[in-house]
């Protein structure tokens, strides 16, 4: 009897399994086919996310990097609300650099969803993780964000840090300022979780959107030019052509390049 219980059971899951919807969506919200989905997700622009329920996975395409415009009223509410939570002197003509982040995890919950994610993926090869590599690791993380804070002073752009959600670790960045996120960051740049998470706001309400690493050269030239259309005509080609190169400043992927952010 066990035994045909233990089949049943079996059996039971593998039909809750096959019944689970599956839904590929583009970067417009709009249902694609799985073919056209995978055909989106090479393009150099854009990158594609998973969302999984019990009864539910939705595959979706979204914008790796984007352009954008908010009313000057808004640049000087964020310019205002930073001054005030760092006690910083922002200049009137600063370009803002948010890195964004919707939560911040200690050390235990980091490690119990890396144990989570080691069940779930017993056949694939993990790097080492404890206590101390995480403290090593976010130690570094500050030290470079120091440096990199100090570099793009030089050029006029502040840099800033905002979370959404804290799981006990805002206060384990003794020189980082993290900001809590009032609900305006998520509700106007980062709307879809694991989307982006880096943002350049510029005086006249121009923005820049990165969900993936943004080489330093990229960064400056972002910062210091006050006109984007040939960014965002090199944008425009680059998901146009459908291309996993891109073109112009999108051409080449930044992962392999100095980076801040």
């Amino acid at each position: 009897m066990k035994r045909i219980a233990s089949i049943l059971l079996f059996l039971f899951y593998c039909l809750l399994v096959s019944s689970q919807e599956i839904i590929y969506l583009d970067e417009n919200m709009a249902n694609i086919t799985s073919k056209q989905f995978d055909e989106k997700c090479t393009n150099s622009v854009l990158k594609c996310l998973k969302f999984k329920t019990d009864s539910l996975t939705i595959h979706k395409v979204v914008y790796k990097y984007n352009f954008g415009k908010v009313d000057n009223l808004l640049y000087s509410q964020i310019k205002n609300q930073f001054a005030e939570k760092t006690n910083r002197n922002i200049h009137d003509n600063a370009v803002l650099l948010v890195r964004y982040r919707d939560s911040l995890f200690d050390f235990k919950t980091r490690n119990k969803n890396h144990l989570r994610h080691l069940k779930q993926h017993k056949s694939a090869k993990h790097v080492a993780f404890n206590k101390l590599k995480f403290q090593k690791s976010r130690e570094k993380w500050i030290q470079k964000q120091q440096k990199c804070r100090k570099k793009m002073q030089r050029i006029n752009a502040e840099t800033f840090y905002v979370f959404k959600y804290d799981f006990g670790a805002s206060e384990q960045y003794p020189t980082i300022d993290w900001i809590k996120d009032n609900g305006l960051f998520k509700k106007e740049f980062f709307k879809i979780l694991y989307n982006n998470n880096f943002l350049i706001l510029k005086p006249t309400g121009e923005y820049f959107l990165s969900g993936a690493h943004l080489s330093n050269t990229f960064l400056k030239k972002l910062i210091k030019n006050e006109d984007w259309t040939s960014f965002k005509d090199d944008w425009q080609k680059s998901y146009q052509s459908k291309s996993d190169r891109g073109y112009g400043v999108f051409k080449t992927s930044f992962y392999h390049k100095k980076h801040c952010f």
